[in-house]
């Protein structure tokens, strides 16, 4: 099923969209299409699905943490999770969700694990002995492939009005086949790069890793310090840097300096705003520092990128 809906402020999303998610998700995947401005969808709990926004923010609330959601990630919440989420801008933001019906889910399960066995021997896995997707709910950086198909996907649906069944759920399994490998692949990568002994020791660090990576995600422009982000992941300063740049090859300071700079590039192009607001807007209290800070990471001053990008 196929849901979409516009309105600047939306204050029923309780009655009139979550009680829908609940009756149709049973027998159906479902897909929510929106544009708000304001709107909040209290704590609830549903199918596995898969958080979007290709503009503007939308922010979430589970396992008492706080993440933001934009155009360059996604978010993974499990079945039966409890979340909220809600939006607050002054500008429309356009959030894509997707909502799996839990038989297509163990379907989708079958042919990953009939088409390729070795999952079942890989100790990496996503799957639980009962076959059951079990995600770390963290937010996942958008790669071009899957920006380009689940872009392309929701044009459809726009374009066509999710009307027809088929190549939806055909498109549905290929998103759904996409997440599972790239999920296998990190969680992959970084197990071996943490040196604890035992494999549940390593599972949790890196869970709560990803959880130090999201609240910088979710909070790059405020004053940030370690501390803040130890106490956000529930693990010791020390054991968290060490960690995070063993796993991520990069150390917590400076992946959030990155995610800063990325901001402000996205900022001078988009926007009129001066090179000093865009300092502090970015989570910068020194407009020189800033500009050195910008030509290292990008290879051109700030000035000459906005200069550039209006002459074409």
């Amino acid at each position: 099923m196929y849901i979409q809906a516009i309105a600047e402020k939306y204050h029923n999303a309780s009655v009139e969209i979550i009680d829908k998610l609940h009756e149709e998700n049973k027998k159906d995947n479902i897909i929510l299409n929106t544009r708000f401005k304001q709107c909040y969808f209290p704590f609830h709990a549903e199918n596995l699905s898969l958080k979007f926004a290709f503009s503007g923010n939308e922010f979430y609330e589970l396992d008492r943490r706080q993440l933001s959601v934009s155009k360059s990630n996604f978010l993974i919440v499990n079945e039966g999770q409890e979340h909220a989420s809600w939006i607050e801008s002054d500008g429309w933001v356009n959030s894509f969700a997707i909502y799996f019906n839990p038989t297509f889910v163990a379907a989708s399960v079958d042919d990953v694990i009939l088409k390729d066995e070795k999952l079942l021997d890989n100790p990496f896995n996503v799957f639980s002995e009962s076959k059951e997707l079990a995600f770390f709910q963290t937010l996942i950086p958008l790669d071009e492939n899957l920006v380009y198909e689940v872009a392309a996907f929701k044009n459809y649906l726009e374009a066509t009005g999710g009307r027809e069944h088929l190549p939806i759920d055909e498109e549905l399994r290929k998103v759904l086949h996409r997440i599972i490998c790239l999920h296998q692949a990190e969680l992959a990568g970084k197990l071996c790069k943490v040196d604890a002994l035992k494999r549940s020791t390593k599972l949790e660090i890196i869970k709560r890793l990803y959880m130090a990576r999201d609240f910088v995600e979710s909070f790059y422009t405020e004053n940030l310090s370690i501390k803040d982000v130890s106490r956000a992941c529930f693990l010791s300063e020390n054991l968290m840097m060490r960690y995070f740049k063993a796993a991520f090859g990069i150390s917590i300071h400076q992946y959030l300096i990155n995610r800063r700079l990325e901001f402000a590039r996205e900022q001078i192009l988009s926007t009129n705003l001066t090179f000093n607001e865009i300092t502090y807007r970015s989570g910068f209290d020194c407009p020189s520092s800033f500009g050195r800070l910008f030509k290292a990471r990008f290879g051109i001053t700030p000035n000459f990128l906005r200069s550039d990008f209006r002459d074409r």
